[in-house]
């Protein structure tokens, strides 16, 4: 019966890494997709700001860019609004408020800490019926 019991505990503990293991592949997968977004992202903003002096640039046909459009459209990059095509509208575009910060953590890294915690569990229980 005890030796059922053990035989029982150890399949669900290899059961529990395996899925474990899994479910860090997967988080794994998950962070570097969000990092490639965000990189992207941010090139494609970095982008519009180059674009945007440019534009300005050839507009005025001068050699430098004004500093108070470029710390308007760095304010822009920093509170994550659109740049593109904000030349002639910066002024208003640009506010004082705080950026909202995104604090939610995905269900799959929920998913994989909470077995995780399962997994050790069950890992204590079957060293204490080892003893």
């Amino acid at each position: 019966m005890i030796e059922e019991m053990c035989e029982g505990s150890k399949r669900s503990v290899c059961e529990m890494v395996k899925r474990t293991g899994e479910l860090k592949g997967y988080e794994q997968e998950l962070k570097k997709k969000q990092r490639t977004e965000l990189c992207s992202m941010l090139m494609d903003k970095i982008f519009d700001i180059s674009d945007e002096a440019f534009n300005h640039k050839q507009k005025l046909d001068a050699s430098e860019c004004d500093q108070r459009n470029w710390d308007n459209w760095i304010t822009l990059f920093v509170e994550d609004k659109p740049i593109a095509g904000t030349l002639s509208s910066i002024s208003t575009a640009v506010s004082k408020e705080e950026p909202a910060e995104d604090a939610e953590e995905d269900e799959l890294v929920k998913a994989a800490k909470k077995d995780a915690e399962e997994l050790e569990q069950a890992t204590q229980c079957t060293d204490q019926a080892n003893e």
